[in-house]
């Protein structure tokens, strides 16, 4: 008995963090609704990224076209509530480019989170 009362109880609190950590990038989605990347995006699957303190390594779907970043969360990241989102180049700064991976921050009217991710898919961000 108490071993179960341990186990819903460490559930629920990693409920708890996890929507903590979600609901920077769920705010991010509100701003950037997904729309359908253009003819020519290039696109890859299962890439790592880092959503301020949220790693969401090998769990997001990427398009990149000349005016967007298009990323659409795996099963796993849906299923804690992360919402697709496509962001303007615009609202997207370089902070770090790096071999493999590079660090932006992508602004928006009520938030600037820090995103680290590979660097083929935000390179365009230095344009």
């Amino acid at each position: 008995m108490a071993i179960a009362a341990f186990v819903v109880i460490d559930l629920c609190v990693m409920c708890v963090v996890i929507t903590a950590f979600v609901a920077p990038v769920r705010e991010l989605g509100k701003q950037f609704p997904p729309t359908p990347p253009a003819a020519g995006a290039v696109r890859r699957n299962f890439q790592s990224f880092r959503f301020g303190v949220l790693n969401a390594g090998s769990a997001i779907h990427v398009a990149v076209d000349d005016r967007r970043l298009h990323l659409s969360p795996s099963w796993l990241m849906r299923l804690m509530r992360m919402p697709a989102m496509s962001i303007p180049w615009a609202n997207v700064r370089l902070i770090h480019r790096g071999k493999r991976a590079t660090r932006v921050r992508i602004e928006s009217e009520r938030e600037r989170m820090e995103v680290k991710g590979p660097t083929w898919c935000l390179e365009l961000a230095s344009a």
